[in-house]
């Protein structure tokens, strides 16, 4: 079994409400991370659940839309210092997979797609991993956490403490 397969299983073992009993629905056809997480799903269910892609959100149970670790990592620095609170329109796949391994996964087995564009954000978050090599874990931990308080990042203006 190949590591981004494991990281794959462990993360629908322990995060994902997956139904096995309905088909799984891949939002974002076209994308790089939308053909690996199809083709890793295939590999990890062999036949026994459908792989459905859509471009559009749908009703159905077992929606997922396919991103990566640095994608999950920038959108949440972008709400942040935008003092925003992005909704996905499903909840992620793979967002524990960086990118990197996503790309090679891609690569050596032929899949194509679009690549997101990187921004300042994107930039910004690999400066600080350059730097400082245990930024993107912690800032997922760090994520996580907040995420399973029900709590958003919120900035504070210093000038309002008086």
């Amino acid at each position: 079994m190949k590591p981004i397969e494991e990281l794959l299983r462990k993360e629908l073992r322990t995060e994902r409400k997956l139904d096995p009993k309905k088909d799984v629905v891949l939002l974002g056809e076209g994308s790089i991370e939308h053909a690996v997480a199809k083709d890793l799903l295939e590999k990890i269910f062999n036949g026994r659940v459908k792989i459905v892609s859509v471009t559009k959100t749908t009703k159905r149970a077992n929606v997922f839309f396919p991103t990566t670790l640095e994608r999950e990592l920038a959108q949440g620095l972008r709400d942040f210092l935008e003092d925003a609170d992005t909704k996905l329109a499903a909840p992620p796949i793979m967002h524990t997979i960086p990118e990197a391994t996503v790309l090679a996964y891609a690569k050596k087995n032929g899949l194509e797609g679009t690549v997101a564009e990187r921004d300042d954000v994107r930039a910004l978050l690999e400066l600080l991993q350059a730097r400082q090599p245990q930024t993107k874990a912690a800032l997922r931990k760090s994520f996580d956490a907040l995420g399973k308080e029900g709590k958003k990042f919120t900035r504070q203006d210093p000038r309002a403490d008086g």
